[in-house]
């Protein structure tokens, strides 16, 4: 099967696409010479490239640029991982899509240009979700990870794997003009995601950054920045190769890793160090692997919470211009988001009670109620339906994808004239994964 040609695998019920072909000899290639023309590259490095297996979480905004940039450096196998298909709004940000891929499976399309981009790579493509069931699968087949994902479940779930295995992972996220990048090495002693991060945040929280939309740029930037840790890693540039014994070695003796926190704007780096938690539930635990399905059991569960598309949504509701609240009929919209965020655009006719409101039982609606939750994207929309269904609801639906889901229906959206506040990503209690680590410095002990 030559270089383009595709086999489909199925695997567990997700659809794998491997991309074969032989590969041309990667240390021995014009294509590589002016990186491995580098003194602090040499062939040495350049064949560990080649030799590398590098996972990829999530093709959006991160993924994009991550993959592209890794498979023009030389990566020998890329594996990709995510579910969900294009829409006409990932495309100011996931450069590999273009406008006739909308409604195409984001893996299959991004295989079949990055294969297009260079035979020197193989390029494995899985369509599915990554859950508790084959993380540490995937995880444990590659040599590098890199977490490209927009939703805490999954960031915890790969962080935690990656401590378990002992693989180094590469994680990034963007909000508005904030970034924050941070690699977690699998050096002995060093921390991981959870060190950081131990415990998720209040899920009527987590909307608060999904919501403050990104200049594609800009994300750009941290996908790009994702990719040359990842080739510093492979390349091992804190380890001086045989023939450049004479080159300044990295100061290492800092205890912990850095998080940086970019401000795109400004272009000021902050740097947070994180030591490693003695009492680390992730990469501290005796039986790490017991330890890790404690933590990862619910997402074993399937969710038995309906949901419904744009489409689907439009059809249910009926809405139009001139809607107003009386017009729903017997189906109830609710806004589960903040009311800041409701005045700054809304579904006509909806009615805005705050996920927050929900969990504390402040609403006026009942078990009766034939409902539809939305919100910015669909997570605390999940979130509200699941937990009503354990009240005894009978079954409220959430919409997929939330308003991001919808903008392009402007009969449909009533925006406001306010925009919601967004906190920078570097002093937001939820960012990048829920809560924020202190600033220790190298002799800090770890944060309670």
């Amino acid at each position: 099967m030559g270089p383009g040609l595709m086999q489909s695998v199925d695997k567990g019920g997700d659809q794998t696409l491997c991309t074969l072909g032989s590969a041309p000899s990667v240390a021995a290639s014009s294509r590589f010479a002016r990186q491995s023309m580098m003194r602090e590259m040499g062939a040495g490095r350049q064949r560990r490239l080649a030799d590398s297996k590098v996972l990829i979480v999530g093709m959006g905004g991160l993924g994009c640029p991550a993959a592209q940039y890794l498979v023009a450096a030389g990566i020998g196998t890329l594996v990709l991982v995510d579910h969900d298909s294009v829409e006409i709004t990932n495309l100011n940000r996931q450069i590999l899509f273009q406008e006739n891929d909308i409604g195409k499976s984001k893996v299959r399309c991004a295989a079949a240009r990055l294969q297009a981009l260079s035979s020197a790579t193989r390029i494995e493509a899985t369509e599915g979700r990554v859950d508790a069931t084959n993380v540490l699968a995937l995880v444990g087949a590659c040599d590098v990870v890199l977490d490209c994902t927009d939703n805490l479940r999954t960031r915890y779930l790969i962080g935690d794997a990656c401590a378990m295995l002992q693989k180094p992972c590469v994680s990034a996220a963007v909000s508005g003009f904030d970034g924050q990048l941070a690699v977690f090495s699998d050096a002995v002693g060093s921390p991981c995601y959870r060190c950081a991060f131990p415990n998720p945040p209040d899920v009527s929280k987590i909307g608060n950054c999904e919501s403050g939309g990104v200049i594609g740029a800009f994300v750009g930037v941290l996908g790009s920045m994702q990719a040359l840790e990842a080739i510093k890693v492979i390349a091992k540039f804190d380890q001086p190769a045989q023939s450049q014994a004479d080159l300044p070695k990295p100061d290492l003796s800092q205890p912990g890793n850095v998080m940086r926190c970019i401000n795109g704007l400004s272009g000021e780096v902050t740097e947070l160090r994180i030591p490693k938690r003695p009492d680390c539930r992730a990469c501290s635990a005796v039986d790490a692997l017991k330890h890790f399905h404690e933590l990862h059991e619910r997402q074993t569960q399937v969710s038995v919470v309906p949901s419904i598309d744009a489409a689907a949504f439009r059809e249910r509701i009926g809405l139009g211009p001139q809607c107003s609240p009386g017009e729903l009929g017997k189906v109830r919209v609710f806004d589960v988001r903040t009311a800041d965020e409701f005045a700054a655009g809304h579904v006509r006719g909806a009615q805005n009670v705050s996920l927050a409101d929900i969990l504390a039982h402040s609403f006026d609606f009942s078990a009766d109620d034939e409902i539809i939750f939305y919100c910015a994207s669909g997570s605390r929309s999940l979130a509200a339906a699941e937990y009503l269904i354990k009240l005894g609801f009978r079954a409220p639906v959430h919409l997929n994808g939330g308003m991001s889901a919808l903008w392009n229906d402007s009969d449909l959206i009533e925006e406001g004239g306010m925009q919601p506040e967004r906190t920078p990503l570097a002093h937001h209690p939820d960012h990048f994964g829920g809560l924020k680590p202190r600033h220790c410095g190298a002799g800090d002990p770890a944060p309670a």
